[in-house]
Formats: structure tokens, sequence, C-alpha cells
């Protein structure tokens, strides 16, 4: 470069000058030009009032106002705080096609959204809550948006055009009825926790777990009641197949002319035994629910009920004075020369089975059911008598295992009662009052009278206790 010349080179800075003077300037013109603009269109739409108004219709028409009680909801939502188990949240993955319409009211059972277990599918995370009046509705939102929002908007038959929170399916079908619906529990199956992810059952996808983990471990106890694979069991039974699970064997044929011949398994381990409900062949599990309905029902006093779809044995039954040796009779004194004894029990339901484990027996049972209790008593006005039932509802094989264990139970006097002598009602009510306190503590349903030795269901669980033995030497 020759001395005295400048590097950058004098036309190049006054260019560069030049265009930072004229770029400024024309910043300021364009602003101006915006103004005049802005200015120009108002003219216009002083002259032009017919555009003008379907302008402002359009816009009136697009705002949405929401239409809920805010106050209403906040007292819902408090009453079911106080209220334990009322709560419910779970996430359902929906199909395509909705009829929906805009919710109106407050929801009427809800849980907390956020961090709860989501489904997602192509067109989007649905979350699932109830309404005021007891239908369902869905939010196409993965956050479930604040609680008590909905706007108007018109029903739409495609989801992805719904662009409201909260909306109401309007089919006939219930959502514990809907087959098309995917329902999942926000808990996880197998330990309970949280889910921040669904892993739902492959057959029956009616459970979920956290993890694969846990379905793995839940799977000897949710496989008894795997929708999907109950039903396949039901319509195999009915071709007259025979189920075979884990069992590399041949499929063995039953002669017709030996009906006292009884299929067999290659494998010395297991032994192929008769499904004591249905009478086909199980390589799986025994049902003992008849038993132990059966066993129930003689141990509490319960007259045995006869139903030929039981199919029982006369061994699987023991009943007389051997079911019942060491045990106290179910009846308790009360004050005023009265007492409170058990009559029989009923609406046992639930599930009882055992099959074989790496060579061992495992037995499951988890039954619930009512004791009807009688009480009789003394009364200034004659003799009365009161009918009740108590509530058993967790009665569970864990919990049978441990002596010292009280399963839960509730309470439930009948609103009817009997007297020998005819008397005024206002007089019998009042005794029936003053009566219920004596009752509940001759029945001791609660975890201190049982601690203690005391109450008529003291001895309930003696033989309940009893009961569990004998299901554990099946």
């Amino acid at each position: 470069m020759a001395p005295g010349h400048c590097w950058l080179g004098v036309r190049r800075s006054c260019g560069l000058c030049r265009q930072l003077f004229f770029g400024a300037s024309g910043g300021v013109q364009s602003v101006k030009d915006r103004e005049g603009t802005s200015d120009l269109q108002k003219d216009r739409s002083l002259t032009c009032p017919a555009r003008t108004c379907s302008l402002t219709e359009k816009d009136t028409n697009s705002s949405k106002v929401t239409n809920v009680d805010y106050s209403r909801f906040e007292r819902i939502v408090k009453q079911d705080d106080l209220q334990d188990g009322l709560a419910i949240a779970v996430a359902v993955c929906g199909r395509k096609g909705w009829n929906s319409e805009v919710v109106n009211g407050v929801y009427r059972q809800d849980g907390v959204l956020n961090g709860r277990a989501r489904l997602r599918k192509s067109d989007g995370t649905r979350w699932f809550k109830f309404t005021d009046n007891h239908k369902w509705m869905i939010s196409r939102f993965p956050d479930g948006r604040p609680l008590g929002e909905a706007v108007a908007e018109d029903a739409a038959e495609d989801p992805r055009r719904i662009r409201e929170p909260w909306h109401v399916c309007t089919e006939e079908l219930s959502w514990e009825m809907d087959e098309l619906m995917s329902v999942t529990p926000g808990e996880c199956s197998g330990c309970g926790q949280l889910l921040r992810r669904a892993l739902r059952c492959s057959q029956c996808r009616g459970v979920s777990y956290c993890d694969l983990k846990c379905q793995k471990a839940d799977w000897q106890f949710h496989r008894r009641s795997c929708s999907r694979k109950q039903c396949i069991r039901l319509a195999e039974s009915a071709a007259g197949e025979q189920v075979e699970t884990g069992v590399t064997s041949a499929q063995k044929t039953q002669d017709k002319s030996h009906p006292s011949s009884r299929p067999t398994c290659t494998s010395s381990k297991i032994k192929c035994k008769k499904h004591a409900a249905s009478g086909t062949g199980s390589w799986e599990e025994v049902q003992l629910l008849p038993w132990a309905r059966e066993r129930l029902m003689s141990l509490l006093g319960g007259s045995v009920e006869s139903n030929t779809s039981f199919f029982l044995l006369s061994a699987f039954v023991l009943i007389g004075p051997q079911a019942l040796e060491g045990l106290p009779e179910l009846r308790v004194s009360m004050p005023n020369s009265g007492r409170v004894e058990v009559i029989g029990v009923k609406e046992i339901d639930g599930l009882a089975s055992m099959w074989p484990n790496q060579g061992e027996k495992r037995h499951l049972f988890d039954l619930s059911f009512q004791v009807v209790f009688k009480a009789t008593w003394l009364a200034d006005v004659g003799m009365m008598s009161m009918d009740g039932s108590v509530y058993f509802d967790d009665f569970t094989s864990n919990l049978g295992n441990h002596a010292e264990a009280v399963y839960g139970m509730s309470i439930d006097f009948a609103n009817s009662s009997e007297s020998v002598v005819e008397m005024q009602r206002k007089a019998m009510q009042e005794t029936i009052g003053a009566a219920k306190a004596s009752v509940q503590e001759a029945l001791g349903a609660d975890g201190w009278s049982i601690a203690q030795g005391r109450g008529l269901m003291h001895r309930v669980h003696l033989r309940l206790r009893r009961f569990a033995l004998d299901f554990e030497a099946k």
C-alpha cells in the first residue's frame, strides 16, 4: 500500500457516510408515511359503514365468554377435599368422530390433573373428568388446563377441530360400557405409586403399571382377572378345547367309553386338575370361590344355598361339629337382658383360587360379604328386636395370615324393627335410638374391641382366621 493513502479509501468512506445519513432520514419518512396511511384508513372507514358493521359482527361472534360459576366450583372442591375417596383422576384416550357439546356447569368430582398418567394418541392427549350431571367429559390439552374453564362453542364431529378446553361426550353409551374407550387409573396396579407414564396390559388394556418390573411382578395376580383372557377361555371351553399355558405337551383326548378317565399332562411337576366352577381342565389355577362361599356359610351360621352351578364335591366342604371345634358361639350379652347374635352371612363375592407355583401351591383370596346380626332386649314397652349387617369389604389372604389383623368393618342398621307387643310408633323409635349405642358396643366392630377380645365381631374374626387356615390347607 502506497504511503499517504487510507486503507479504506476516500470513496468508500464518503459512500458509507451518505448511506448512514439517508438511512436515518428515510426511517423518519417511513414513520410519517405510516401515520398518513392510518389517517387515510380512518377516513375511508367513515365512508364505508357497511364494511365496518360486518367486521364488528365477526369480532363479536369470535369472542368467547366463560360460563362457569367459580364460587360454586370452589364449594364443591372444598366438600370433596373433606371426604376422602371421592376425588378421582383417570386419563382417557379417545377415538375419532366425537359428538361433543360445551360444558355447562361445574365438575362434580375431580382430582389433581397435573402429574397424573397421560396416554398419547395421534389426535392428542385427553384428560377425563365428571360433570355436575353425571356426564363425563374430555380435554384436548395435555396440561388439563385450569379447573373450571369452559367456553361456548358449537359441537364438532372431528376432535382436532375443537379448540376449547372441555367437552362432554353425548354418546348413548356411558364411559364404562364404551369398548372403544381406553381408560386407565392414575396409580400403578403393582406398587400403587402415581404413574408418570402409562404401561398398560397388552391383553385387557384395563390396568396400568409404572414400569415393566411391576407389570411382571403383578402378572401372577392379574392373570386371573384379565378380561380378554377370560373371554378366550370361555370360548375355547365352549368349543371343547383344553387350554394349556406354559406346558409344552400334546393335547390329550379323553376316551368317551371311560368317563372316569381324566386328562393327564406329560410334565411330572404339574398335575391337571378339574376346574371347580366350570368343570373344564385347567393347567393354571383351581377356582375355590364355591368352596369359600360354603365354608363361610358353615363358619358364620348361614344356611347352605342350593345352587347347582357351584358343582361342589362333598370333600370340599366340612360341615358339622368338627368345623366349629374350639370356636365360641356367635352370641354376646347386652344390658337389659338382651343379646346380639349372628344369624347368617350373605352376598359373598370376590375371588379365591389356587395354582401351582414352582412346585408349590399359591393361595389367594379377596372376598367381601355381609354378616347379618339380630339384637333383642327388654324395654319398658316390651321385648324389642333390631336387625342389621356388618360389611366386610377387604377380607384378603394377606390379612388372613396374621393373627392380630383387623378387617375393615362398617355397621348398617335395618330401617324397620319388630316388637312383640303393639305400641305407639313414636315410643318405639325412641327406644330403638337409645338402644343403638348398646348394640354397637356389644358388636365391637372396631379395632380396639377386637384387640381386647371383646364383642361379637371378635368372635367372627376367630372364625375368619379359621377360614384362612383351612384355605391355605387346600
